[in-house]
């Protein structure tokens, strides 16, 4: 199952909506996290769940299961009588062509400004943590580079933070994003 991930350009991750989300699923859906994947959670036997659950109270309940892929859309399908299957594959052929776009480091690095206007983690240790600039190395899945003065200075709040930021101001809304830190090498001293 991990090579079949691995060699997917997009997951569909097929639940069974008229039953509980198993510990199967889970495992699928950290795998797929793990892989960086483009995914779609696929709600399969949506007819059978009675239309007691609401679809958004569905997908709260499938997000707090795969908090991995929170990034993932969700598909409401009845693949038996062929219900929103195309629509499926047609989401599926979407994030395909979105998970190969650039973005360009004019358009990164305004983002970068707006996250800094926003919120900047504290300094640790005196230090405070400064953001150089981004540039994106690679797509599928959109991976990046933060040229920062010291990887140590950003907590995975703040990490996760700059991703969700990523994902929302750039066109990979439902995708995974890819972020690293580096050190700026510069002979340049702190302060520039």
């Amino acid at each position: 199952t991990t090579a079949a991930i691995r060699r997917a350009d997009v997951v569909l991750l097929v639940v069974d909506a008229s039953a509980e989300i198993t510990r199967v699923d889970k495992r699928l859906g950290e795998e797929i996290s793990l892989e960086s994947k483009p995914c779609i959670i696929v709600a399969n036997k949506w007819d059978l769940s009675g239309g007691t659950v609401e679809t958004e109270a569905w997908a709260k309940y499938a997000y707090d299961r795969f908090r991995g892929i929170s990034y993932a859309p969700i598909s409401f399908v009845t693949a038996k009588e062929g219900r929103n299957v195309q629509a499926t594959i047609d989401l599926a052929q979407q994030l395909f062509k979105k998970a190969q776009e650039r973005v360009g480091t004019g358009e990164l690095n305004r983002v970068l400004d707006r996250i800094r206007e926003r919120h900047l983690p504290s300094p640790r240790g005196g230090k405070p943590p400064r953001i150089y600039y981004a540039t994106q190395v690679k797509t599928a899945p959109p991976t990046f580079v933060l040229f920062v003065n010291d990887p140590d200075l950003f907590p995975r709040d703040y990490r996760r933070y700059i991703e969700n930021r990523f994902r929302e101001d750039l066109p990979f809304d439902e995708l995974p994003v890819r972020i690293f830190y580096r050190r700026r090498e510069s002979k340049q001293t702190e302060e520039d």
